[in-house]
């Protein structure tokens, strides 16, 4: 988790790595508000573990590998009024969906509050979005649990694919 969230951080302030000569903010207004589209990167802390991998041991079923949050790249809109509350920050809602999943199109799809800095150097405003997200997720099928013996009759652990929800934190640029 602390090297996803690392990750995170810096993909947020890579402008502000680039060159720490200049100034962050710039004078010159590169959106009028409106509704806006981004890229970018994001976390969902996941309310149900997404199980990886799973072993026979035993005869009990064993979760080997799950993961607690989901990092990967969105895609987003915003809509924010061009003068609340100031010119430079905006806020507003916003619509997030990530592609590419193992088996389907589309992924995960968040909604929530966008914050926009308007007004940032190299003329790509920087937004960052927090709000609910839903993602499809692995869960052991109907009458597996872990750490347990196997359902009689069966010699192979079965998952299911669900949808599972959780907080999403994405920061993404506007083109």
């Amino acid at each position: 988790m602390i090297q996803k969230v690392l990750f995170l951080l810096l993909f947020s302030f890579t402008v502000l790595l680039a060159d720490t000569q200049e100034e962050f903010f710039i004078e010159e207004d590169v959106s009028s508000g409106g509704l806006n589209f981004g890229i970018g990167a994001g976390v969902i802390l996941l309310s149900d573990a997404d199980i990886v991998d799973t072993t026979i041991d035993n005869g009990r079923v064993r979760v080997t590998t799950e993961e607690k949050e989901k990092l990967g790249f969105w895609l987003t809109s915003s809509w924010v009024n061009n003068s609340w509350p100031s010119e430079d920050i905006q806020v507003g809602p916003f619509v997030g969906l990530q592609f590419g999943g193992d088996k389907d199109f589309l992924n995960s799809l968040a909604v929530g509050l966008n914050l926009s800095f308007m007004k940032v150097k190299y003329g790509l405003p920087l937004d960052f979005q927090v709000g609910w997200a839903w993602t499809k997720t692995t869960q052991l099928a109907d009458g597996y649990k872990d750490n347990e013996l196997l359902p009689t009759g069966s010699t192979k652990v079965i998952t299911k694919d669900i949808v599972t929800d959780g907080f999403v934190f994405i920061t993404s640029y506007k083109f």
